[in-house]
């Protein structure tokens, strides 16, 4: 089963979500911003992935564009 991926800088709502979903049955790996996210995507080629919208160096807007070119 592919991971679920979370994407955010702030480590905190990171960490809620993640471990809410891992509470339910969810395999779950997780990056603190967006080029980190990008990487961790193009590795392990999720089954869906929740995205900060507002994060420094690569917004999570600009990071759906590029694994959208992907």
């Amino acid at each position: 089963m592919r991971p679920i991926v979370v994407v955010d800088d702030s480590r905190t709502a990171q960490h809620v979500l993640a471990l809410a979903l891992r509470q339910v049955g969810y395999e779950v790996e997780t990056a603190d911003d967006g080029e980190e996210g990008l990487k961790l995507i193009r590795s392990v080629r999720p089954r869906l992935v929740f995205v900060d919208a507002e994060m420094p160096r690569m917004t999570g807007y600009e990071l759906a564009r590029a694994v959208r070119d992907d």
